[in-house]
């Protein structure tokens, strides 16, 4: 789960560090939060994390998908 601070867009009206630590979790989830995730920088982290981990799943906590869906999507379609 990738959640974005997106400067104080988001972090201004939502506590991100608490959505990060009381977001569901289990054994095989793994949480975290950054800033400015539709940036080249993360969206290449998260490439690095769907490889590394061999994710299968993915929830992006960002900005809305009206503007950014086909980012996410794109990343995830580059990452296989």
């Amino acid at each position: 789960m990738f959640i974005c601070h997106c400067g104080q867009n988001i972090a201004s009206v939502i506590d991100v560090e608490q959505v990060a630590k009381k977001a569901p979790g289990c054994p095989t989830c793994a949480r975290g939060s950054q800033l400015y995730t539709c940036s080249d920088t993360n969206q290449q982290h998260i490439k690095d994390m769907i490889a590394k981990h061999r994710l299968n799943r993915l929830v992006v906590a960002s900005c809305s998908p009206r503007t950014h869906e086909i980012l996410f999507q794109e990343t995830l379609r580059r990452a296989g």
